[in-house]
Order: structure tokens, then C-alpha cells, then sequence
């Protein structure tokens, strides 16, 4: 009988190829509604739920975010275009157990988004390394922070990971700064979303019209990556990424 790290790893194995996916349509002349088209068929032809399509009526399976576009991007009538920094965020449900993970993409060759990925990636990665039974979540915005700050860019204060359950966004709150040994204990069995979200500058949040799109003010490159991990007694499984990449 499956329990709930199979469900979870199954999913985890499916947001895998889909961030494969995702990299190969990630090029200039791609329209946006084509990579929401790919992550909903994929996902529910492998008979999985798009965590994202319907939550708080949310009307998409992903959210797609270009350039000062933070997160919660819908999906739109938008050709991809020489010098865009994308990023790609979705959920998976399989019998009711989540993953939730995003990626960010640069469209063709611009250095500076290279770097604020990368800056995001190194930083997920160090906040993964802290991310074991008795540690805080402090711990883990502290990794984040300080990672970042070291490559000369900012995180985005107001926005955050969590815990990841029944539902999409469960306790606890995982602020992407903090102080070490602050905050709520991490616990064997918790499912954490750790999601570094991060700018070229120090920003704020603009909520849109749409009371989705979150946009940074003042105008700013922003990227996004995210996996969800579960906490073992071993340390942190991590259920998105394919290991064998290298990637962490």
C-alpha cells in the first residue's frame, strides 16, 4: 500500500520531466498559453491534479512570471522574446499529496539573468544543506539572505515558502531571511516548499488588478526557483529535482 513519501515521490518524478519540459519550450518565440498547455496536459494525462487550477479559483495550472512579474503570473497571449527572464511555477496532487516547485529561465543570452539565477539556485541549495530535524526555519531564511546578499542581489521580503499538506500553503511560514535559531522547529515528516525569491534591487510588492499578478516596485528583474522537500530522519528528501542532473 503507498504511503505518503510514495505519493509524494511519484509526483516529485513527474515535476522532474515537466521542468525538462519546460527548459526546452523556454526559448524566444514560444507564446506563454503553449507552456500552460504542456503543464496541464502532462499532468493530468499521467492522472495527477494541477495543484494551482482552481485554488482560490485560481484559473491556471501554472503561473508564469516574465521579467518584473515577481510570482503569480497568469498565463497570457505573450510570445517570448530575445533578453525575457521567465519563471515557471506549478503543483502537483497525487491522492491528495502536493509538490510544488518553480524554476526560472533566461530567453536567450543575457548575463545578468544568468547571474540572478544562478544566485537563486546557489541560495536554494545552501537553504536545503540547513534543512534537518531540529533546525529552524530561521536557519533556512538566514542560508537564503546571506547567499544572496554575497552575489549582490536582494530577497523579496514580503514573499515566502511554506509547509506543504493537504493543501497548497500550510504552516509553517518560510521567510527567505532571518536569524539563525529563530523561528519553528523543523520536524521529521514536515513537506517544506522552499522557495528563494530574489531581485536586482531592494523592492516591493504590487498586487494587479487581476488581485493575482504580483509585480516589484520599483521595476525590477525578479526570478523564482522552488522544490519541495520532505524532512526524513536521514535529512531532507528532496522530491523536484533529478539528482542525478548534479544540480544539488
Amino acid at each position: 500500500m503507498p504511503n505518503k513519501l510514495d505519493y509524494l515521490t511519484e509526483a516529485g518524478l513527474l515535476a522532474q520531466g515537466i521542468h525538462e519540459g519546460n527548459q526546452k519550450l523556454s526559448v524566444v518565440g514560444t507564446n506563454l498559453l503553449d507552456i500552460e498547455k504542456y503543464i496541464l496536459k502532462t499532468i493530468t494525462d499521467a492522472g495527477m491534479e494541477p495543484t494551482f487550477k482552481g485554488y482560490h479559483d485560481y484559473p491556471a495550472a501554472s503561473c508564469l512570471s516574465v521579467n518584473n512579474v515577481i510570482v503569480h503570473g497568469i498565463p497570457y497571449d505573450y510570445t517570448l522574446k530575445e533578453g525575457d527572464l521567465l519563471s515557471i511555477d506549478f503543483g502537483v496532487t497525487n491522492h491528495k499529496h502536493i509538490v510544488d516547485t518553480a524554476r526560472s529561465y533566461s530567453i536567450g543570452e543575457k548575463p545578468l539573468n544568468t547571474r540572478l539565477i544562478n544566485a537563486a539556485e546557489e541560495s536554494l541549495r545552501e537553504a536545503i544543506k540547513v534543512s534537518f530535524i531540529g533546525k529552524k526555519t530561521g536557519d533556512i531564511g538566514n542560508a537564503v539572505e546571506q547567499t544572496v546578499k554575497k552575489r549582490g542581489f536582494y530577497v523579496v521580503k514580503e514573499l515566502m515558502g511554506h509547509g506543504v499538506g493537504d493543501t497548497l500553503q500550510e504552516p509553517p511560514q518560510i521567510p527567505n531571511h532571518g536569524k539563525p535559531n529563530t523561528g519553528q522547529v523543523i520536524e521529521e515528516g514536515m513537506v517544506l516548499a522552499i522557495e528563494p525569491i530574489i531581485s536586482t534591487k531592494n523592492v516591493r510588492i504590487r498586487v494587479q488588478k487581476d488581485q493575482w499578478t504580483i509585480t516589484s516596485e520599483p521595476h525590477s528583474l525578479t526570478t523564482h526557483t522552488e522544490d519541495t522537500i520532505y524532512i526524513s530522519k536521514n535529512g531532507p528528501v528532496i522530491l523536484t529535482r533529478d539528482l542525478k542532473m548534479g544540480k544539488i
